[in-house]
């Protein structure tokens, strides 16, 4: 059992009192997919306030916590804390959501880059979610179509330069007109086939 990991742990924990993973990551005021993430390795090593979080809620005696997280584990209460991951969280969506400001990589550090990948990772996985929910039928093309669109650096940089602009910002009419644009080069191609 030495090879466990805390995503691993965390989900037979999770497991074995009956909790979705959804409902943990709300309990602890994460993203529905933090502990998703976490039990399927994507996150490594959560902060230790995080980690105490999961724990505690996990129904594991307070007295226990300490020597899983410091001696099992090896975290430590110094690790980037909660706190200062939340205010780059709040920076990042700032930035973010600010169409004025542009973030650069060199304004943070190695592991703040890694938890701003982390952040826009979760955003990223809500953002699908909802879709795959609401537009079920369709998603499975657009998965399959952006797996395609990814298999290059072309495809990336096309994929990035058109999500460039808030798409949001138009109105019906030039998002139907933009869609008849797209839906005749298609057209045009299968003619040429």
């Amino acid at each position: 059992m030495e090879n466990v990991t805390f995503g691993d742990f965390i989900r037979g924990l999770r497991l074995k009192n009956r909790i979705s993973s959804r409902d943990l990551s709300s309990k602890i005021g994460k993203s529905f997919a933090y502990v998703s993430q976490l039990e399927r390795g994507n996150i490594k090593k959560p902060d230790y306030e995080t980690a105490y979080q999961l724990l505690e809620y996990l129904n594991v005696n307070q007295s226990e916590i300490n020597d899983i997280l410091n001696n099992k584990y090896r975290f430590s209460d110094n690790d980037f804390s909660f706190s200062n991951k939340y205010n780059l969280e709040i920076d990042y969506n700032n930035k973010l959501f600010n169409t004025s400001s542009i973030i650069n990589k060199n304004d943070y550090n190695d592991g703040e880059i890694e938890d701003i990948t982390k952040v826009q990772s979760n955003l990223l996985d809500e953002y699908f979610f909802s879709a795959i929910v609401n537009e079920m039928n369709k998603m499975n093309t657009v998965i399959s179509n952006l797996k395609h669109l990814f298999q290059d650096e072309e495809g990336r940089k096309f994929f990035t330069s058109l999500f460039s602009y808030d798409l949001s910002k138009l109105d019906k009419k030039d998002k139907l007109f933009l869609l008849e644009q797209l839906h005749k080069i298609f057209e045009q191609q299968e003619e040429t086939k």
